[in-house]
C-alpha cells in the first residue's frame, strides 16, 4: 500500500482526552476519511443525475396512463 502521512494540529486537552478513550485513533480517522469521500462521490453522482434529469422533458411519460391504453386495446 503506498501511503502519506497527514499532521493534524490538536489542543493539548483534547489530546488528553483521546488518551482515556481507548480507540485506535489512526484508524478511525481512515475510516472517517474514506466515508466522507464516498458520501462526496455519491453527492456529486446525485447532483449529476438531478442535472441530466433537468435537461430532459417532465411528465412527458405517465405510467398510469400507458398501463390504462394497454388493457383498453
Amino acid at each position: 500500500m503506498n501511503s502519506s502521512s497527514l499532521s493534524v494540529r490538536i489542543s493539548k486537552e483534547i489530546k488528553e482526552d483521546m488518551k482515556k478513550i481507548d480507540i485506535d485513533w489512526s484508524q478511525y480517522i481512515r475510516d472517517t476519511i474514506r466515508r466522507r469521500i464516498s458520501e462526496e462521490r455519491q453527492r456529486k453522482a446525485a447532483h449529476s443525475m438531478d442535472e441530466i434529469r433537468a435537461k430532459t422533458k417532465y411528465g412527458g411519460f405517465d405510467a398510469a396512463t400507458s398501463v390504462r391504453e394497454d388493457r383498453d386495446t
